[in-house]
């Protein structure tokens, strides 16, 4: 290769260098909320999405709902306390659960964010799910929209819980009434630690496990969301296994603008999907250098 043609072809590829965008470490996130009213009438309300209330950096902490397994809405009872407490010249009894002012019946129902931090404490079993939305960055002619769910499944029976990936599904919901409800593809499900999950979410009895399902959504952000997945029990004695079914309702809430992307949304976001293969132990769960000290923190 001659020196002139050299010179050429180090500066076209400096060129292209300066051309490439360096990777991103943080991008803005949209997070939806479970209403406590219809959707379309909390959407007409709020008419645009709203600066989200904490620091974008708690955003990774933050879920969206609460069930626990004998179906109560743990999140409508505490806000029902709240409210009843919060009211300016409420006359609302707390102590009264007959007398506590419905979110459900406001003309301004509330936004909640649900902070699970001492799931440890829990004595009945349960399910937080959390939500934040992000662009997907494959291609710079065509991108969609990467809708992260993150689910929490806390066990406190007896036996071993578990939650069938397929059992998990969204469904994106628009105003076009001939489209309907329109189901989205799954990306990926994984652990903390960026395993894939196969087949379902496993929990031993006295435990936890957070999964994350990414599924993606072609060119627009939805501003209705259906999810739905079931819990399985296992019973004592060889009896059957008890099915609990979860549905629920997300709706467009929140913008953080400096939202930070962990690793494994990173790697979702750039479509590397080659996610790390189950050893089917626990370390795919929780990092095997991290060990429980019982009665620290309590």
């Amino acid at each position: 290769m001659s020196r002139r043609l050299l010179s050429t072809y180090f500066a076209f590829a400096l060129g292209l260098a300066a051309c490439t965008p360096p990777p991103k470490v943080a991008d803005k996130k949209e997070v939806f909320v479970e209403p406590f009213r219809e959707s379309w009438y909390e959407l007409a309300r709020m008419k645009r999405v709203m600066p989200f209330p904490l620091q974008d950096k708690e955003e990774p902490r933050c879920y969206s709902f609460a069930r626990a397994f004998d179906s109560e809405d743990e999140r409508w009872k505490r806000t029902q306390t709240l409210l009843a407490a919060a009211i300016p010249g409420s006359d609302s009894d707390v102590d009264d659960p007959e007398k506590r002012p419905d979110p459900r019946t406001l003309e301004k129902p509330p936004s909640t964010l649900i902070f699970p931090d001492r799931v440890d404490v829990r004595q009945a079993s349960a399910c937080y799910l959390g939500h934040c939305a992000f662009l997907e960055r494959r291609s710079r002619f065509k991108s969609g929209v990467i809708h992260h769910l993150k689910l929490l499944v806390v066990n406190r029976e007896k036996r071993r819980l578990s939650v069938p990936i397929a059992s998990f599904m969204v469904w994106r919901d628009s105003s076009d009434k001939d489209e309907g409800l329109v189901v989205l593809d799954l990306v990926a499900a994984a652990t903390d630690r960026g395993v894939k999950i196969e087949r379902s979410i496993d929990v031993p009895t006295n435990d936890q496990r957070i999964a994350h399902f990414f599924f993606r959504e072609e060119y627009q952000v939805s501003p209705i969301l259906q999810v739905k997945w079931t819990g399985i029990v296992e019973e004592l004695n060889g009896a059957p296994p008890k099915e609990v079914p979860f549905r629920g309702e997300l709706v467009r809430r929140y913008l953080c603008k400096q939202a930070p992307l962990s690793p494994l949304e990173d790697r979702i976001a750039r479509g590397l999907l080659d996610l790390a293969t189950p050893s089917n132990t626990r370390d795919d769960w929780v990092d095997p250098g991290l060990t429980a000290v019982p009665g620290v923190g309590k």
